[in-house]
């Protein structure tokens, strides 16, 4: 599956120890692949679907390595994006809402506005 030069590129990505552990661990399955471990074998080794590992080989097979590296617009997964007046009404109801810790229901506090600017 991998060619020569590409086995040897996925080595030297997951054996870099600054590369963000996501695409170390896509690496890592191509690698699996290579050494000829089946999908379910390399899902349970990397504690991942076997859907996933599927589709990083496949994200390979029609882009090459490059496909798997990390987006540099890549912010933790799909992202919500919400208008103004949505996000004007959220921090409203946090404001106005209070937090009960779930180990003790006699403990609440509000939401300080400050906490919610980033929304």
């Amino acid at each position: 599956m991998l060619s020569a030069a590409d086995y040897e590129e996925a080595v030297q990505r997951y054996k870099n120890m600054k590369l963000d552990g996501h695409e170390r661990q896509r690496c890592h399955a191509l690698i699996l692949v290579q050494q000829e471990y089946s999908y379910r074998e390399i899902a349970a080794i990397l504690l991942v679907d076997e859907r996933t590992v599927s589709r990083w080989v496949e994200q390979y097979e029609t882009s090459g390595l490059p496909r798997l590296q990390n987006d540099p617009q890549w912010g933790g997964g799909r992202s919500c994006v919400i208008g103004n007046q949505h996000r004007t009404a959220y921090r409203r109801f946090l404001t106005r809402s209070q937090v009960i810790f779930p180990h003790n229901s006699n403990r609440a506090f509000n939401l300080a506005p400050k906490s919610i600017l980033h929304i």
